[in-house]
């Protein structure tokens, strides 16, 4: 009984480690090309949903991971990653994360906090509170939204600093 107790102990901290997600790990996917961010997201535990076109600019795409605990349900899973890159640089120029856990959001916007971002916009409309938070390379938007019949959305988006003004002229 002690031996069974003590390997759920060591397998539990792996399965919580896959699903954590953090302004550190959209920083670290940021800086890998596609096929390394695959890798490190499928080593995680996360599921790879597949590529789209983005409308209305070419030279975009979205890749879209997500972590469902259940591992069964794909289309509503627990959290979702998208990943924007430019198709000419194979490089991201935005990384976010949706979530439902309201914990999870606690924890991130803590950790917008630790980095010493600083609130630039805050804002309500279409039924969310949207912020977005500077620092010296990047700027964090989060967006509480709640829609009819379906858990509050948190989101949180990573730009590279310079992209985050060509983004949010758009």
């Amino acid at each position: 009984m002690k031996r069974a107790f003590t390997i759920i102990l060591l397998i539990l901290p792996l399965q919580l480690f896959a699903q954590h997600v953090s302004i550190d790990l959209l920083i670290k996917l940021h800086g890998k090309d596609v096929n390394d961010a695959n890798d490190y997201l499928l080593e995680r535990g996360w599921a790879f949903l597949g590529t789209e076109d983005i409308k209305d600019n070419v030279l975009q795409k979205r890749i879209s991971w997500s972590w469902d605990p259940s591992k069964n349900n794909k289309t509503q899973a627990f959290k979702y990653i998208n990943y924007i890159f430019n198709t000419f640089e194979d490089r991201p120029t935005t990384v976010f994360v949706q979530t439902h856990s309201r914990n999870e959001y606690l924890q991130m916007r803590k950790e917008i906090d630790s980095y010493g971002m600083k609130k630039i916009n805050s804002e309500a409309r279409d039924n969310a509170v949207i912020a977005d938070f500077a620092g010296k390379n990047y700027v964090v938007r989060t967006i509480v939204a709640e829609r009819k019949n379906e858990p509050t959305t948190y989101l949180f988006t990573l730009y590279n600093r310079n992209y985050y003004r060509v983004a949010i002229a758009k």
